[in-house]
């Protein structure tokens, strides 16, 4: 399972993911958010390669989670 996060460059955009749960992905986030602020809290990731793979967001913040080793 992937999340793709994507905006048509709104100028006040506000994404907000809580209480998410992955593990044995590839990749948890793809964000394609312009003139946004994404936040992704209350996480736990294990064994994911990639995290996020950002291709745009004006900030991107991970707060109160958990990685397992190798995830980042």
């Amino acid at each position: 399972m992937s999340v793709h996060l994507h905006n048509n460059n709104l100028n006040i955009g506000v994404v907000r993911v809580k209480d998410v749960q992955m593990s044995n992905v590839n990749r948890a986030f793809k964000i394609d958010c312009r003139s946004s602020l994404v936040t992704v809290e209350d996480y736990r990731f294990d064994k994911v390669v990639v995290v996020a793979d950002i291709i745009a967001g004006d900030k991107v913040v991970f707060t109160k989670g958990w990685l397992s080793a190798g995830a980042f």
